[in-house]
């Protein structure tokens, strides 16, 4: 399993990751480009009455990260509040939607000094952070209690905990030397407080007549059908999991399902790549343009129930594709390739899944 530094931060919204001391450094966070307000589902594609669509999770309720870390909490660890970094809806993207269907929460805090905090959550999960944290194959945990293991060196520091039976991870990086141990246990403790007391949402149940996404991108495509799209047969399909990656994170989005695939032509010149959020058909009744994104109508490919564009700033497109109550998103990448071709690999992507 790889360990919360092993991996570099975030690639979709983000690229979301001292002496003395044998670890890397904790990452720098980006500053977080504005946020556009939520827009209205595209209304030529709306969801076919009787598809299956699954409420929201619900495993936080009204909590937000102000809610959970209050600024009494970051005064005694910083001296001062640090300011909430704004981000958008967890559900902005399928591994969003897939790491909220486990209940994952994170939340980050940013000074201009360099002073930084972030805090993870999932849920009932407090056996898979200690199984995580004992095995430790790289060697990044420099002090092992029973319920906890941390990485610290004179002003980062970063753990994994078990605390009130979830997973916890913290990371923070402190100007003055030496302070950085003293605020993570700062942070333990009234995470602990938080949570011993939370009262919990019944969180979150998929729906029932959902189609079923495979495990693994071979499964998706085992006629290797995107490849002939360029005219080039046996094109395996990769998996992988990128993108945001505080250690909990990846695996949140695994126990979700998530599937991301992607499939390369031999002369690297096509690249198509596709993450499946079962069951997150949910989070599209609502979607989100952020860092400049516009949403745009899409023509429904055959067997999905409805879709949408996601459209950036440089004109390049991602099609969004709810099918069988679940989350699609496409992309297809190669010189002269447009949404026609982004279509026909979604096309062949729906008609992959089995039936419910």
């Amino acid at each position: 399993m790889r360990s919360p530094l092993a991996v570099s931060l975030l690639g979709i919204l983000c690229g979301l990751m001292l002496s003395g001391c044998a670890t890397a450094p904790a990452p720098v966070l980006p500053a977080t480009p504005a946020i556009a307000a939520p827009s209205s589902p595209p209304t030529s594609t709306p969801t076919p009455a009787g598809a299956p669509v699954a409420a929201a999770p619900d495993f936080w309720g009204d909590a937000g990260c102000g809610d959970l870390i209050s600024d009494d909490t970051l005064t005694a660890m910083f001296g001062a509040p640090l300011p909430l970094v704004d981000q958008p809806p967890q559900a902005y993207w399928p591994g969003g939607a897939a790491s909220a269907e486990e209940g994952w929460m994170y939340c980050s805090w940013n000074a201009d000094d360099g002073e930084t905090f972030e805090w993870a959550v999932w849920p009932h999960r407090a056996e898979e952070a200690m199984t995580d944290a004992i095995s430790d194959p790289t060697g990044y945990y420099t002090e092992h209690g029973a319920d906890f293991a941390l990485s610290c060196n004179k002003t980062d520091c970063s753990g994994d905990y078990a605390i009130a039976g979830n997973w916890v991870f913290l990371r923070l990086s402190v100007v003055e030397p030496g302070a950085a141990h003293e605020a993570l246990d700062l942070a333990a403790e009234a995470t602990e407080t938080t949570l011993a007391g939370f009262a919990w949402g019944p969180g979150w149940t998929p729906p029932a007549d959902a189609r079923t996404v495979p495990g693994e991108c071979s499964g998706i495509d085992s006629e290797h059908r995107i490849g002939k799209l360029w005219g080039e047969s046996g094109v395996d399909a990769e998996t992988s999991d990128s993108g945001f990656d505080v250690h909990s994170g990846p695996e949140a989005r695994r126990a979700a399902g998530l599937l991301r695939c992607s499939w390369t032509s031999a002369d690297q010149t096509t690249f198509v790549s596709a993450v499946i959020a079962p069951g997150a058909s949910w989070a599209t009744t609502s979607p989100v343009a952020a860092y400049g994104e516009t949403l745009e109508q899409a023509d429904i490919p055959e067997g999905a129930d409805s879709a949408y564009w996601t459209c950036r700033p440089d004109g390049s497109c991602t099609l969004n594709v709810v099918a069988g109550g679940n989350w699609l998103q496409v992309d297809w990448s190669s010189e002269g390739s447009g949404r026609d071709e982004t279509a026909r690999a979604a096309e062949v992507l729906v008609s992959s899944l089995p039936a419910a």
